[in-house]
């Protein structure tokens, strides 16, 4: 038996097939201007961080202040005492909205505690006000105000740089061994080294290590033969070692750190006999 379907049915499924085929392109089509418009806020807002950056870096404060918000200027011109040695854009994560974004930088800088350049990861909150994109700054504001949900753009990074050092002190020996040594013999020994950096070296620290833990302990009297030492000068570390009480063997260090970063240590060894 012939089973006939419904006229209206048919009708509606033909009507359907028909909105489904009309409607695809109209979706394509808004999920490609949707697309546009993240690319073109992403092309727009990348302009300006790299404007702020290059303009730290050259020390520019009058275009540096002017990519922040206006209101909070005033606040964010107490931060900028840093240098700023080189940037690069890691990644942007826009609002749904794409009126907010937060954009991680990783800034390469000079710090003093370290004396020489590190990576800083920096992350900063970026709005879209008047018609332009602006730093975000406000002293003392709690994190996690901005609502994601938009489009993530992440950036290459460049290879990280060969580990060099502005000025390195290359010494002739870092260690020195006195061999058998009697009781109340003195032990003074220089330690030679060369810059062999195309920058100046400075000392920051040169301290005698002592023969144990305790308050009693003897320690290495340690200094310098100056503070600065420019490309291809010569220098020394003077560590002498006194007034020790009791045979022993002696094994210990002089550390030695520079403006560079570099951290150096000098053992200084011996074996103190009885008195013949």
């Amino acid at each position: 038996m012939k089973v006939e379907k419904d006229p209206v049915l048919r009708h509606l499924g033909r009507v359907l097939i028909l909105l489904i085929l009309l409607s695809s392109p109209l979706v394509a089509q808004k999920a490609a201007a949707a697309s546009t418009h993240e690319d073109a806020a992403e092309s727009a807002l990348k302009t300006r961080v790299t404007k702020f950056w290059t303009s730290w870096q050259n020390g520019d404060s009058e275009a540096l202040t002017a990519l922040v918000r206006r209101e909070d200027r005033p606040a964010f011109s107490v931060i900028t005492r840093f240098q700023v040695n080189n940037f690069s854009l890691m990644s942007i994560q826009f609002s749904k909205d794409l009126k907010a974004a937060i954009v991680v930088t990783n800034v390469r800088r000079v710090v003093a505690l370290f004396g020489h350049p590190i990576d800083w990861p920096t992350e900063n909150e970026w709005v879209y006000t008047q018609g332009n994109w602006y730093l975000k700054y406000q002293q003392g504001e709690k994190p996690g105000l901005f609502a994601p949900g938009g489009k993530v753009y992440k950036y290459p990074q460049p290879p990280p740089p060969p580990q060099t050092y502005g000025g390195e002190l290359a010494f002739r020996e870092t260690v020195h061994d006195f061999g058998k040594v009697p009781l109340g013999t003195p032990l003074h020994w220089e330690y030679e080294f060369e810059n062999h950096g195309p920058k100046t070296v400075r000392l920051t620290r040169v301290v005698g290590g002592c023969l144990d833990a305790t308050l009693e302990s003897v320690c290495l009297t340690a200094h310098s033969n100056g503070t600065f030492f420019e490309k291809g000068s010569q220098g020394k570390i003077v560590a002498e070692l006194a007034d020790v009480s009791k045979p022993q063997k002696v094994d210990t260090t002089v550390e030695v750190d520079t403006d560079w970063g570099q951290a150096i240590k000098l053992r200084f060894v011996a074996e103190i006999t009885p008195r013949q």
